[in-house]
């Protein structure tokens, strides 16, 4: 759904100045209620984890001291990778909420038989707990992210997860601080029950929220599957083959084997401080309640600046050096104060800085193998690297501190070149990618803005080489720009592709390191050949340039005059009111446009304005809307209403566009056309209603959508009583109701986008339209929870596939409608549709039949087979009728042709070699057909001669006119686009079938 125009003064809790969404904007209005639950959900998940940390660890180290750490770590490892592989085999099998229901709540009973088990002294009990937080900690934290990733798409994903992290923390913060508290007044023990507690707790959240999810999404009918067991082959198979796969699988090894050892070391001073399993848990408890709350100052202020000021690849090594930090430390000092440090370097520094980065650098892995890349580092590596620390920890045996602080030490010192390595081979794997188009620059982050100078120098003249690589050459421009490397872009000023030049020479515009040299190049440029270059260059010399502008903007010339209507200042907003009234269309629209883009359409006369919005070019129709946006006045508001009901897509676009930011009239526009005859102008209607951030824009979005389902189904109940009827008033009819039902199918769809998530309904329509059976189940179970409950499952019922009487038996609200034919043609005269109508109307007039038996013709061309109703009446306008004698040849073979003929009288014959000794009659042709469809899209000579055989009366569509209806209604391309595919696939199709015939 198109993001609200935020000016509602309407009250409420979203819409309050102190609401606490002000807090949040990167989340969304549509998201908020799903994020919300995700946001509880992570916090109550790292709330019952933090407990479970705290109450596993204390009784194992409480209880059997820091010496039973390292076969805890071998055991705790290689329960969890089990655990994992076997999670791995059912993901994807069962839906995923389900799935994670099913988990919380049999962790929970696990946990609480634990808990009871370890109050009565069962042996082992504190080594069980310890395994099973690191495979809760595991196996919910991945499904976690791959719950969460079914419900948000990869943009959402960026804004909100960051956030999603915060929330772990302030979970943290909690359990901490009840941890400490449960400890204070009561045994260990307590603690593991508040964490079987919180896991059921989350089950039930899910549980309760089981209708909304199924509402929110998925947005893939087919969930993530990142973590199955194939998914985990592909991704070791990714790391074997790149560098940067590599580095990842050692960096993550040896990050987690010196934090176990780093473990070690601080968990002897523990025990030593704080000798019992309750001292213990309740130190625990006010440690995690500290760093959880300090781990949000990171995530939101440190960790973002460290990215900004060094770059991705570089803020990558700061966990590193911590960690060796720390084992100096330990070794020089290894006491309490250390210990803590060494602690808050091995969870809180790992939580806010090194994970949020990791997670950046994966940008540099291909998108379909990113969340198999973590799933085998943080499912596999992790607690092998984990097993590795305790195995190393047992043969070392019980060392002095300094010994085991130099095996550390060593470890991080591994981690640290590992980085390196990913530093180096991030920047070549962003450069890979970008070259062979899978990735866009925008999606770089700080990737390349921290690469050397002489790198991105020699990456730009390399990719200035071949023409192929240009395009990626001019997005990296103002990146060199922003470094300061001007004499890259001297070269790229000067280059032969006139593209180049121009992104050179707006970068330079922007340059401050050198800018008298900057000056310079452009002052080279102003008499360049190329009227945008110049353009470019006068504008980034800014009042050094504007009197060549200026007399570019009066150029005779139409592309220098263009060229400079794109670059002028608004000191010179004048020159383009100059131009509105052009001769010109392309430089009328320009001229808009500029004003539009300069926010100044006050310097050009409203009436002229006016005239443009109702210019006979759709392109100048659409930049006069674009500029009367920016204009206060009623008049331009009037206008703008009116642009709702253009025949370009474009234009209303552009009106919708402009009337969002003006809700005071939008509800009114949208509310008085909503009514309309024309679909296009009620689908721009119910856009408009989607950015009016008003409740009485929602409540009339809801009516149109239920109103709009209820007369697909009367439209189709009337096919249904119709049947298949062999007089042409009946035809007209039965298509005048197919087309309002395709109409009225469509809108409906439109409006429960703008009340729903507009990217998960369109997924659902498409599902239902193209996708497989399974796929259709799952959309109509999400569709059914969607929008009006009511009009949902009406919606739900119209593309289920039983038979119709069976779907609408029942069902109250298309009780009473029509069922016969005669019962369908009594209503058509009543009904609110034009063509219904008309069926009726017509039937009586010579010259409505006339057009009823047109438009049915023009509706079996193939090439307009899906267009509507309406769309076909232009074509038929557009038409020339003629009549031809018996004998008369209407088209020759061999010549130059490009007109569609509808036969609707008489008989013609197709000729091959006529006039000659090979004179072959390949068919006869009776009215009403078609014949030359080809030859209005393609510029060939005809294939055939065509001879009248009796005399005949036919309609001409010339291929020009309907270039240009196709240029005034772009939606009749698809729909010819749809049929010249089905051509090309069915020729293919009938050539394999030769070739396996042997012919």
């Amino acid at each position: 759904m198109p993001t609200p125009d935020p000016t509602s003064t309407q009250a409420g809790p979203e819409a309050a100045p102190g609401g606490a969404w002000r807090w949040l904007p990167a989340v969304r209005r549509t998201e908020r209620a799903r994020f919300g639950f995700f946001l509880a959900l992570q916090c109550l998940l790292t709330f019952s984890e933090t407990l479970g940390l705290a109450g596993s660890e204390a009784l194992l180290i409480g209880r059997h001291g820091a010496g039973a750490l390292p076969l805890a770590f071998i055991a705790a490892a290689c329960v969890t990778v089990a655990s994992s592989m076997g999670y791995a085999a059912v993901v994807g099998r069962v839906r995923n909420d389900v799935l994670f229901g099913v988990m919380l709540i049999a962790a929970a009973g696990l946990l609480a038989g634990g808990t009871w088990a370890s109050a009565a002294g069962v042996p082992g009990l504190p080594l069980a707990l310890f395994c099973a937080y690191f495979v809760a900690t595991a196996i919910f934290g991945n499904h976690f992210w791959t719950f969460a990733g079914d419900h948000f798409d990869t943009l959402a994903s960026k804004r909100l997860f960051p956030l999603l992290t915060v929330g772990g923390s302030v979970g943290g913060a909690l359990g901490g601080a009840l941890g400490a508290g449960l400890a204070a007044v009561g045994p260990t023990e307590g603690l593991i029950a508040a964490w079987a507690l919180g896991l059921a707790g989350s089950g039930g959240l899910l549980w309760a929220a089981r209708r909304a999810l199924r509402r929110w999404g998925p947005l893939a009918f087919e969930e993530s599957d990142e973590t199955s067991v194939e998914g985990l082959r592909a991704a070791v198979r990714h790391a074997r083959a790149t560098s940067m796969g590599r580095w990842m699988v050692v960096s993550a090894g040896a990050m987690v084997a010196a934090l176990f050892v780093s473990q070690f070391l601080y968990s002897e001073i523990f025990a030593r401080s704080f000798p019992s399993p309750e001292e213990l848990a309740a130190f625990f408890g006010v440690f995690l309640l500290v760093s959880n709350s300090l781990e949000v100052l990171v995530e939101v202020a440190i960790t973002p600046w460290l990215i900004r000021r060094f770059g991705l690849a570089k803020a990558n090594l700061v966990h590193p050096i911590t960690t060796l930090a720390a084992f100096v430390l330990l070794a020089v000092d290894f006491r309490l104060a250390p210990a803590l440090l060494a602690r808050a370097n091995r969870e809180m520094l790992e939580n806010s800085l090194a994970e949020p980065v990791r997670n950046l650098v994966y940008n540099a892995v291909p998108p379909r193998l990113r969340g198999r890349m973590r799933a085998l580092l943080e499912g596999i590596v992790v607690y092998s690297a984990m097993a590795l620390a305790g195995a190393l920890l047992v043969v070392t045996g019980s060392p002095e501190p300094w010994l085991l602080c130099l095996v550390g030490g060593s470890l991080a010192a591994i981690y640290l070149l590992a980085n390196l390595g990913v530093q180096r081979a991030y920047l070549r794997a962003l450069v890979d990618q970008l070259r062979s188009g899978r990735l866009d620059l925008g999606d770089l982050g700080e990737g390349l803005a921290a690469a050397p100078p002489d790198r991105l120098a020699a990456l730009w003249r390399q990719l200035l080489e071949t023409e192929s690589d240009r395009v990626v050459a001019v997005e990296l421009a103002p990146l060199l720009a922003g470094r300061g490397l001007v004499e890259p872009l001297r070269e790229g000023a000067a280059h032969r592709d006139p593209r180049v030049r121009r992104a050179a020479v707006e970068a330079l515009s922007r340059a401050a390191a050198d800018p008298d040299a900057a000056r310079a190049i452009l002052a080279e440029r102003l008499s360049d050949a190329d009227p945008r270059v110049r353009a470019a260059a006068a504008a980034g010399l800014g009042s050094q340039g504007e009197a060549l502008l200026a007399s570019m903007a009066r150029s005779g010339d139409p592309e220098e005059a263009e060229a400079a209507l794109g670059c002028l200042p608004a000191g010179l907003a004048g020159s383009a009111a100059a131009r509105v009234a052009d001769p010109s269309p392309r430089l009328r629209g320009a001229a808009l446009a500029c004003l539009a883009r300069l926010g100044a359409a006050g310097a050009a006369d409203p009436g002229a304005l006016e005239a443009a919005a109702r210019d006979e070019s759709p392109g100048v129709r659409r930049a006069a809307v674009e500029a009367l946006g920016g204009l206060p006045e009623r008049r331009a508001a009037d206008a703008l209403s009116r642009a709702l009901d253009d025949p370009a897509a474009e234009v209303r676009g552009a009106a919708v566009a402009a009337l969002a930011r003006r809700d005071e009239i939008a509800f009114e526009a949208a509310r008085e056309r909503l009514g309309s005859s024309h679909g296009r102008v009620v689908a721009s209607a119910l856009d408009v209603l989607g950015g009016v951030d008003a409740e009485e824009a929602r409540s009339l979005l809801r009516t149109s959508f239920r109103e709009r389902v209820l007369g697909a189904w009367e439209h189709l109940l009337s096919m249904h009583a119709l049947g298949r009827p062999a007089d042409l008033a009946g035809r007209f009819l039965h298509a005048a109701h197919l087309d309002a039902f395709g109409r009225d199918l469509g809108l409906a769809f439109r409006a429960l986008g703008r009340l729903e998530d507009g990217a998960l309904v369109q997924s659902v329509e498409r599902a239902l339209r193209l996708g497989p059976a399974p796929a259709r189940t799952e959309a109509l179970e999400v569709l059914s929870n969607l929008g009006d409950r009511e009009a949902a499952a009406l919606l739900t019922l119209l593309h289920e596939e039983a038979p119709l009487e069976d779907r609408i038996r029942g069902v109250a609200r298309l009780e009473g409608r029509p069922r016969t034919p005669d019962g369908v043609v009594g209503a058509a005269d009543r009904s609110s549709e034009r063509w219904v109508r008309f069926a009726v109307e017509g039937a009586g007039r010579p010259a409505g039949r006339e057009t009823m038996e047109r438009l049915l013709a023009l509706r079996r061309v193939p090439l307009f087979g899906r267009f509507s109703l309406d769309q076909l009446e232009a074509i038929a306008g557009a038409m020339q009728e003629e009549s031809f004698v018996a004998g008369e040849v209407v088209v020759r073979e061999g010549e130059p042709g490009s007109e569609l003929y509808l036969l609707l009288e008489g008989e013609v014959a197709i000729h091959s070699g006529l006039g000659t000794d090979s004179d072959v009659e390949l068919n006869r042709l009776a009215a009403v057909t078609y014949f030359g469809e080809m030859a209005v899209l393609e510029d060939a000579p005809r294939s055939a001669s065509v001879v009248v055989t009796r005399d005949a009366r036919m309609a001409s569509l010339a291929g020009q006119r309907l270039k240009e209806l196709v240029l005034q209604m772009p939606e009749m391309s698809f729909d010819i686009f749809r049929e010249l595919i089905a051509r090309v696939r069915r020729a293919e199709r009938a050539r394999r079938g030769d070739r396996g015939s042997g012919g």
